[in-house]
């Protein structure tokens, strides 16, 4: 070989001399000594090969002599002669054993198999398995036969094998560019032996011997081959054809500085022959034009396509046609150079970026990263993925150790490890962080200043606004206004946006995409009615344009008009099919007109395109929710999880699903999730809210401060962190009450009346921290309300109670859209059910008994009276006012006064007991009786049940509509009146008015009939005075503003007289209840002699839901009485409720007791059956004595 420099800073030649020759195994196999030489500026060395016969003429120790004289000993072994000679010992000094070869081969940093870019291209990218490591024993025995060891090579290895000629790609590794750290040194090696060495010897890790470079065998300069698949090829075809003997010296000729290098004479150049490749480019031509020939097997298939129907397939676009005669371009090789690309990474694809990327992407916001950081580390980690496979469980610990690196780049204040890891779970140690930034840094050679993106793209923004001398001649130019709009807008300056756009629309109308770029803008803003204006005024200029159509269509959703998204959406989607997000939005907006069946295939149709399109998955979820069909919301969720961990939003919404089954600590572990990585104000109110529940009151006063503590992005969540102000402070006076009996949990006794109202309405708090008492704080709450572990404690005579219940509480479980079948719920029913049915019991028994001595009928008894429910001790606690007990104590006593004839035990404590159980099963939820809500109980303050809101139809009641809607025509119709919202009436007595009201269908041509927003009241006919009518509840009609639809609800006001005038009702209803069981059909078990007993608890019921005097709850507490007071009467409502009824719903819509009676006891008597068994199951009141016990018994499930 002759090594010859094109460019040398010497024109003297140089040579190596042997003692200059050594070995280290500190750094690498072949290291030169320190010596004197100067650094170049140039090393552009080349390979060039001559034939020599004999190698006498080179120095004994040199690498040239080394390369011939094993050229020549393989030749040798390849004609084994009769003696074996022990081969020479060139370098070794003294040799060493097997266990330091193979270590120094492993470990070393520069030859080991594992590292360095020639010998690892010959092992597979994975992890070795025991053929590999067979493989590379092999490997080692022909390393240390080529090193002077006496061993024969292996006679499995074929000659194809690179491990035959081992001894070639050694020599070629340490000439290999890719070892030249500083590309400074340059060896000069004369025929002249006398000289001496003067080559300065580097000491920079990773540099083995004299690194050289050589000819690329097409005579392509070398420095344009920089990838390390490409140039391991070179140096592998190089060794396979440099195995041939060498006849000629080799000398090196290195110029003076100011002059040029002679060019080298009568030297042979190998260059690496294509024969093979042009043999596969015949066979390939060849092949292609036996395939468009015609024959006799090409006719039958075609003429059996024909006669299938089968048509022909369509044609792929070949995109490399154009670049045929470009020869550069390579086209022939397109596919495998692909194929090849795909082989290298067998275990990553496009898909794992894309959720690694949007990961970083989270990090970076969680850690308030600039944004040249992620785009540094995409970089980094890009070219490091490009240069080196790695396995896929290690991909996410790539993107950590880059982003810690581009973080101590860019930023001032970087990220510690410490702090990655926990950002990762703790996937990777601080340790591996660590040793895979060594590594990053060692592939890509610590090359970290480098353009990313971000630079061009914040250039580009730069670039994008108009040139402001163009605006300075011509202000109005169009163009130049859209350009520059266009840029405010990028960087969310949106009224500079806007003004420009303006301008621009001012200076041009028919511009059409400024008219469009308005609307975008504004509807960032939430300005939806001028932004579709804008839109619509764009869609003339560019009629049915599907992107127009498309925001317009969403802007139209978001603004609640629902009917004119469906419409925008349809007609976007006729033009564009493959639009997913259109399929998106338009399912949301079926959903919200009621249309759920048209919904779901819009969903589905938009996951059909996309089976990874997180929103779309996420709105299908949403969509099951809120139809109650919880097990497809779940499959929805487990769907996005699969496609992407990281989505915080699938984890609170499973937080819902489980929230609404009453699985509260399993919401709570979804919900932690989801903080994990997000920290949401949703979430933290969430899991507060659970934790409130299940009695973990530390950590649900820590979520709700969070709450309160999160900077809002949004006006809308300001309502969850007023909700946590309120819900915090009942936490404190639960956690108060949790070792007192649980009667003393009285909210509507102890809190004070403004508090509550404020809490039912959802207002700022303000007002209530300036005039009500603040609870104490937590460690005196749970000081003063400690609790014993055993109250805790769930022994099997509680489990066979909670099993009795459990089977009672399902009953209550409506079969609706949008009813979910929380378990919480149910066991709160069924203790509540049982519990009323025990102390209704025991004051019925007293009743029976003081009867039958013969006591006054009229119920003047002089008896001892047994209190149920005792009033609260506990005054100036959480929300507690300064007035005193007498002041605020005005509910149970005043009623049981004026109850002349039941003093043992009232309507009002019955149902109370099924609210104090209803407001401890789920503290967020403001049940409270209305008649405790200061001044607002003289305003006429109730509740509010919606069916239509605007265009959107509420999934639980929109099925009740069409009766509301009758009903409200027949009040008019007999009344001929209505009122308006001040309280006028409004005549309807004239111009046919009437029989127009008759005929209208829906609640918008009502209103348009009325002229303005109106009222009706239903009526109910009074059982205690007859021919008296009560007032029951509104229906009211409300006119969105726009085209957004109308409100139609019913709401039901409780102001002090008609509280006083259901009162007196629900009194006697309980009276004739009491005296219908206690006389002779006391004890009875004939289901027929009972009838009146079921007829008066239908009654009473009937009353109670259209009185309706909880802020909230006031349907499952109904209920719950109605089958404790069955279960008093030792009757037992074994089946469930239809499909489709709700029970309060036909109290509500029926003017007449009687009307309701009949249709419930179609379905109620004939599930009714007579048990006694119940009895035999230990008290309620005693079995879950404290507020403690029961909150843990509400939280206990056994599964």
């Amino acid at each position: 070989m002759e090594l010859c420099s094109s460019s040398s800073p010497s024109s003297s030649l140089l040579r190596v001399s042997p003692e200059k020759l050594s070995f280290s195994s500190s750094i690498s196999q072949f290291q030169l000594k320190p010596s004197t030489f100067a650094k170049p500026r140039l090393q552009i060395l080349r390979i060039h090969v001559s034939l020599a016969s004999e190698t006498q003429g080179l120095p004994r120790d040199s690498p040239q002599r080394l390369l011939k004289e094993l050229a020549q000993r393989k030749q040798s072994t390849a004609t084994p002669s009769k003696k074996k000679l022990p081969p020479k010992r060139f370098i070794l000094r003294p040799p060493l054993d097997d266990k330091k070869l193979a270590e120094r081969f492993l470990n070393s940093p520069q030859l080991s198999l594992k590292s360095f870019p020639l010998l690892s291209s010959c092992l597979p990218p994975s992890n070795l398995n025991s053929s590999d490591r067979t493989w590379i024993d092999e490997y080692l025995l022909e390393a240390k036969q080529a090193l002077g060891y006496s061993l024969e090579p292996s006679s499995t290895l074929s000659d194809e094998n690179p491990a035959k000629h081992f001894d070639t790609l050694l020599y070629l590794a340490f000439q290999h560019p890719s070892c030249d750290r500083a590309r400074d040194v340059v060896v000069i090696v004369e025929d002249d032996d006398k000289n001496a060495a003067k080559g300065r010897n580097r000491q920079v890790l990773r540099d083995i011997g004299n690194v050289v470079r050589r000819n690329h065998p097409k005579n392509i300069d070398p420095a344009k081959i920089n990838h390390p698949h490409l140039i391991a090829h070179v140096n592998i075809v190089l060794a396979l054809q440099l195995v041939k003997p060498v006849a000629r010296r080799v000398a090196v000729a290195v110029p003076k500085p100011k002059k040029r290098a002679e060019k080298p004479k009568d030297v042979d150049v190998i260059e690496i022959s294509s024969d093979s490749d042009e043999e596969h480019g015949l066979e390939k031509k060849a092949a292609a034009k036996k395939k468009t020939s015609v024959s006799y097997t090409s006719v039958l298939t075609a003429r059996s396509k024909a006669a299938c129907g089968l048509e022909k397939k369509e044609e792929i676009v070949d995109i490399d046609s154009v670049y045929a005669k470009n020869d550069l371009a390579a086209v022939e090789y397109v596919e495998d150079i692909c194929s090849f690309y795909k082989s290298v990474e067998p275990e990553i694809n496009e898909k794992m970026r894309l959720i690694l990327v949007e990961w970083l992407i989270d990090v970076c916001v969680r850690f308030e990263l600039n944004p040249e950081t992620f785009y540094l580390t995409v970089n980094i980690m890009d070219r490091f993925l490009s240069a080196k496979p790695i396995p896929r469980k290690e991909l996410q610990l790539v993107g950590l150790s880059a982003l810690l690196m581009s973080s101590k780049y860019e930023e001032i204040w970087p990220p510690q490890v410490e702090d990655l890891a926990d950002i990762a779970d703790h996937a990777y140690s601080h340790k591996q962080i660590l040793v895979m930034e060594k590594t990053i840094l060692s592939t890509l050679e610590w090359y970290l200043a480098v353009p990313t993106h971000y630079v061009f793209l914040a250039r580009f923004i730069k670039a994008s606004v108009a040139d402001q001398r163009v605006l300075k001649e011509e202000p109005t130019y169009p163009e130049a206004l859209i350009g520059r709009g266009t840029a405010y807008a990028f960087q969310r300056d949106l009224e500079n946006a806007i003004d420009d756009f303006t301008m621009a629309i001012q200076s041009n109308p028919a511009a059409g995409e400024a008219w469009k770029r308005r609307g975008q803008a504004r509807a960032a803003l939430g300005e939806f009615a001028e932004a579709v204006e804008d839109l619509t005024r764009a869609l003339e200029l560019e009629p049915k344009s599907p992107d127009i159509l498309h925001e317009r269509g969403i802007i139209n959703f978001r603004s609640k008009d629902f009917t004119a998204a469906v419409k925008d959406l349809s007609i976007c989607l006729k033009q564009e099919k493959d639009n997913k997000s259109a399929y998106t939005y338009l399912g949301l907006a079926f959903a919200s007109l009621g249309e759920y069946t048209k919904a779901e295939e819009a969903h589905l149709k938009s996951i059909q395109l996309d089976s990874n399109y997180l929103e779309a998955w996420l709105h299908l979820a949403q969509f099951y929710q809120e139809l109650a069909d919880h097990s497809k919301a779940l499959e929805c969720i487990d769907q996005v999880l699969q496609v992407d961990n990281r989505v915080w939003k699938a984890y609170h919404l499973r937080g819902l699903v489980f929230h609404g089954l009453g699985e509260h600590r399993k919401a709570i572990q979804e919900l932690s999730i989801g903080l994990s990585i997000e920290s949401s104000i949703e979430c933290l109110y969430l899991r507060g809210s659970c934790h409130h529940a299940v009695g973990e009151y530390r950590e649900a006063v820590k979520d709700y401060d969070a709450t309160v503590d999160v900077e809002l992005d949004a006006v809308e969540k300001f309502v969850l962190q007023c909700l946590a102000f309120y819900q915090k402070e009942l936490a404190l006076y639960t956690a108060s009450k949790v070792s007192s009996e649980f009667f003393c949990f009285d909210i509507d006794g102890d809190i004070d009346p403004m508090f509550k109202e404020y809490w039912c309405k959802r207002l700022h708090p303000k007002d209530v921290c300036e005039k009500v008492y603040r609870q104490p704080p937590l460690r005196e709450s749970l000081k003063k309300g400690k609790l014993k572990k055993q109250d805790l404690a769930i022994t099997k005579p509680k489990a066979n109670l909670l099993r009795f219940t459990d089977m009672i509480g399902k009953k209550i479980q409506y079969f609706c859209p949008g009813f979910l079948p929380n378990r919480r719920q149910h066991r709160m029913a069924g203790l509540a059910v049982l519990e009323i049915a025990q102390k209704v019991s025991k004051a019925w028994r007293i009743e029976w008994r003081n009867s039958n001595k013969g006591m006054a009928k009229n119920g003047k008894k002089n008896r001892r009276r047994e209190r149920i429910n005792m009033l609260s001790q506990n005054r100036g606690g959480a929300g507690c006012s300064t007035s005193t007990s007498s002041e605020t104590s005005t509910g149970y006593a005043s009623l049981e006064d004026r109850s002349s004839g039941r003093s043992i035990l009232s309507w009002q404590d019955v149902y109370s007991s099924a609210v104090r159980w209803r407001q401890i099963s789920e503290p967020c939820d403001p049940v409270v009786w209305v008649n405790k809500l200061s001044e607002e109980f003289n305003s006429g303050f109730g509740s509010h049940t919606p069916m239509v809101l605007g265009q959107a139809k509420v999934i639980r009641y929109f099925p009740n509509y069409e009766r509301t809607l009758d009903l409200t025509k027949t009040i008019i119709k007999e009344k001929l009146c209505v009122r308006s919202k001040a309280d006028k009436v409004i005549d309807l007595s004239k111009d046919d008015k009437i029989e127009e009201i008759m005929r209208a269908e829906t609640c918008e041509e009502l209103h348009k009939i009325v002229g303005e927003d109106f009222w009706v009241a239903t009526w109910c006919h009074s059982t205690a005075f007859e021919g008296k009518r009560l007032e029951g509840t509104r229906i009211t009609c409300i006119r969105k503003p726009g085209s957004l639809g109308y409100d139609f609800a019913i709401r039901t006001p409780c102001t002090p007289a008609r509280w006083s005038d259901f009162d007196e009702e629900m009194t006697s209803a309980w009276e004739a209840l009491c005296n219908a069981y206690c006389g002779e059909n006391y004890g009875s078990t004939n289901l027929q002699a009972l009838e009146t007993v079921r007829d008066a608890i239908l009654r009473m019921t009937y009353y109670w839901y259209n009185f309706m005097p909880l802020a909230r709850g006031t349907a499952v507490t109904g209920f719950v009485v109605l089958l404790g007071l069955l279960l008093a009467a030792n009757m037992e409502f074994t089946e469930s409720i239809p499909k489709g009824l709700q029970i309060d719903w036909e109290a509500i819509l029926s003017v007449e007791p009687d009307s309701f009676v009949g249709s419930v006891k179609s379905w109620l008597y004939p599930s009714l059956k007579i048990n006694t068994s119940w009895k035999d199951h230990p008290e309620v009141s005693s079995a879950f004595s404290t507020t403690g016990s029961v909150v843990a018994a509400l939280s206990s499930y056994n599964d």
